[in-house]
């Protein structure tokens, strides 16, 4: 169950992604990372660490979308 709820955290972090860059929200960014970082230690806690590279690309992208509301 847990990776149940890691995966459904991650689709909601790409979706709030998408939806921070689109209507250029600092906050609905933050909720994104937040939300993908959860998800991230629940998937490197099962022992799934060859999701680390998706992970740590994704979360890049959330920082340089908030970079660019600077």
């Amino acid at each position: 169950m847990p990776l149940d709820w890691a995966t459904t955290q991650n689709n909601l972090g790409n979706a709030l992604k998408t939806l921070g860059e689109r209507v250029m929200s600092r906050q609905v960014l933050v909720d994104a990372r937040s939300a993908i970082t959860n998800s991230w230690d629940v998937y490197r806690e099962a022992g799934y660490q060859q999701h680390d590279a998706y992970f740590a690309n994704l979360i890049a992208t959330v920082d340089a979308a908030l970079a660019n509301l600077d």
